[in-house]
């Protein structure tokens, strides 16, 4: 087992650097792996490439319910991680197979702050959640690869509720996970569209049905 995640974390700390560093590994690997990146994203893929980079094993098991979460969780075992993802939700409706994608990669991306060292790997940091829904956005939708497509609809006129909706069917995400990316973590949409985005009522219906994770 290798000390791949000590040394990307760099004493421990949490840093942007680190981080984005570990990222362009994982995708780099993928596209090693696959010939290229190309949506979808496969989240078994990531979780090979992962297990290769910290020298664990991970084991990804769907759960009819989670008493302690209702989304997912990763435990650490001897020589690696099981990754358990419920695919119903509390109200005991089937999860959106693109949930059950985001759910994966958020768990995978924990991985980052564990010593995978040890015989069964421990927390070294524990990341704030919202960290791990950023990390699980970029390995879903990784940066080239998005802007490429974002900026190719652009050129072609298409409404922009459109965009969103053709981007989350060719990566296999929810259209809120797009609508972040290009906002908020890439900037790529300006002041006028940004503004359209986030006040004209029929997107306001959209985000808010994805924040829910009611299917596209």
């Amino acid at each position: 087992m290798n000390n791949y995640t000590n040394t990307r974390l760099l004493n421990n700390s949490i840093g942007n650097e680190n981080i984005q560093r570990w990222i362009n590994d994982i995708l780099e690997k993928y596209k090693q792996t696959v010939g290229f990146i190309t949506p979808p994203i496969c989240e078994k893929i990531l979780s090979s490439v992962i297990e290769e980079l910290t020298g664990t094993k991970i084991f990804i098991e769907p759960q009819k319910k989670i008493s302690i979460c209702d989304e997912g969780i990763l435990v650490p075992v001897k020589g690696g991680f099981v990754i358990k993802y419920n695919t119903l939700n509390k109200d005991h409706e089937e999860f959106h197979y693109v949930k059950i994608r985001e759910t994966i990669c958020h768990e995978l991306a924990h991985i980052l702050f564990y010593d995978c060292t040890s015989f069964v790997p421990h927390l070294k940091t524990r990341p704030p959640e919202y960290l791990c829904h950023n990390i699980a956005r970029q390995l879903l939708l990784p940066e080239q690869v998005i802007k490429e497509k974002f900026l190719e609809k652009i050129k072609n006129n298409l409404n922009i509720i459109h965009i969103f909706e053709q981007l989350s069917k060719e990566f296999q995400v929810a259209r809120i996970l797009v609508v972040r990316r290009i906002t908020e973590d890439l900037s790529l949409l300006n002041d006028t569209m940004v503004t359209f985005w986030k006040y004209k009522p029929k997107m306001e219906i959209l985000v808010d049905k994805q924040i829910r994770y009611n299917g596209y």
